[in-house]
């Protein structure tokens, strides 16, 4: 209901204060003690799913997030129920109103930004190959398209590419749009150390971490040595407290292998808060409709995916 009311910007500032600080203290006191049941109570209280699919998702990041609280940097965790959770689930449902009020249609619910078509791999099947290499968006313009994202009640954003931490100014995006949360698609070879201890520093970045199964699928089509960098990508991300995935494309190869018992259990002792899985698409780089899983195959991940979700301790 809160949501619906006309508010002053100071109302505002005041109502967004309440909620943050509620969250901050729940988060510390009540959330670790709170029952999988009682949060998911809580998350359809909170939000007004239009798709059931919508529900199952975030039911299960509430549940993940309750898992992870203790192992998340401070900034981490702060920006995490601050922008992620606040900003975007909560907060952002006036601003949402109004352009649908304005325009008699929903904003988006997030915008996917490119800000960079170059990429230090050549995997086959990246969409990201047909692009030129002329093709990148200047600082100015990302700000732009946040900016009026804002506006519109969107305060989540996924980076894709080309390799995003090619960028020399992406930390500067973060960290010039704080109030904003960040999901970024990479492939983790730039992840060091160093690195990871920026984003733990920032906080409103979520790095998810291409995989195609374990080493011998993911040096087949990354490169050799590839997934010896993903492994100490994510052991860098872990040791500072950042919240980070796995997304996986699904090939006819793999199908099987990435939705495996042994796979997820082996993502999971790496850290991973959560799974995306793709459907390999014969576009981009050297199409191939035989890597295609076929309908079967993806029946069984469909199923796989649903047991995986009642069963294992990642989203």
């Amino acid at each position: 209901g809160m949501a619906m009311l006309e508010l002053s910007p100071i109302g505002r500032s005041v109502k967004s204060a309440v909620i943050k600080n509620t969250l901050h203290l729940a988060s510390d006191f009540i959330i670790p003690r709170l029952s999988d049941e009682t949060i998911i109570k809580l998350s359809d209280k909170l939000n007004n799913f239009e798709a059931p699919a919508g529900k199952i998702f975030f039911d299960h990041i509430f549940i993940g997030l309750k898992r992870k609280l203790p192992h998340l940097s401070k900034n981490v965790k702060t920006k995490m129920l601050d922008n992620f959770i606040s900003n975007f689930l909560l907060l952002s449902g006036e601003r949402r109103k109004a352009f649908i009020e304005k325009n008699g249609f929903y904003p988006p619910l997030f915008y996917v930004i490119s800000p960079t078509m170059h990429c230090n791999l050549k995997c086959y099947g990246c969409y990201s190959a047909n692009y030129t290499r002329k093709d990148v968006l200047s600082f100015d313009k990302i700000n732009e398209i946040i900016d009026e994202g804002k506006k519109f009640g969107i305060f989540f954003y996924t980076f894709s590419g080309g390799e995003p931490f090619l960028r020399k100014d992406l930390l500067s995006l973060f960290e010039r749009n704080s109030d904003c949360y960040f999901q970024v698609y990479t492939n983790g070879s730039l992840i060091d150390g160093k690195m990871a201890e920026k984003l733990s520093g920032l906080g409103n970045v979520f790095p998810a971490i291409s995989v195609e199964g374990f080493e011998d699928e993911t040096d087949e089509r990354r490169g050799n040595g590839h997934f010896k960098k993903i492994v100490s990508a994510m052991n860098n991300l872990k040791d500072n407290g950042v919240l980070f995935g796995f997304s996986a494309t699904a090939t006819r190869h793999n199908n099987d292998v990435i939705v495996s018992d042994e796979f997820i259990d082996f993502y999971i002792k790496q850290g991973c808060f959560l799974g995306w899985y793709f459907n390999y698409i014969p576009i981009g780089r050297e199409p191939d409709p035989n890597l295609m899983p076929t309908p079967e195959q993806r029946n069984y991940r469909r199923k796989r995916v649903a047991e995986l979700r009642e069963t294992k301790p990642i989203v």
